[in-house]
């Protein structure tokens, strides 16, 4: 394992740790959707509440009607918002989603 390997594993600890109580996987997947570049967009009238109600809770997906590749995850339960991310923003999550697992399965065999 090389050194910015390691250095990956730890940042995704130090993540997973500082979840607080409430749901964790939640607040980790939002730490790491900020980290990763994903704008927060809380919704602004009646219609936006309604669509972010029914959009896929706590889930990336894609907008596949989007005028560029837009990703989104919808929180309507905690902090009643959407993260909106591009290309660019969803492969850095994909990446931050691979080194959690790794430093899970680093912190499991300890």
């Amino acid at each position: 394992m090389n050194i910015t390997h390691m250095i990956g594993v730890l940042l995704a600890l130090c993540v997973v740790g500082c979840a607080s109580n409430g749901n964790k996987a939640n607040e980790s997947n939002e730490q790491m959707l900020t980290a990763a570049g994903f704008h927060l967009y809380i919704p602004k009238n009646p219609q936006e509440e309604t669509n972010l109600k029914a959009m896929a809770q706590r889930k990336v997906f894609f907008m596949d009607k989007a005028v560029k590749p837009t990703y989104l995850y919808a929180d309507d339960a905690e902090c009643d918002c959407v993260y909106v991310g591009g290309q660019a923003e969803f492969e850095r999550f994909e990446k931050l989603v691979q080194q959690k697992q790794a430093a899970d399965a680093v912190m499991y065999q300890a």
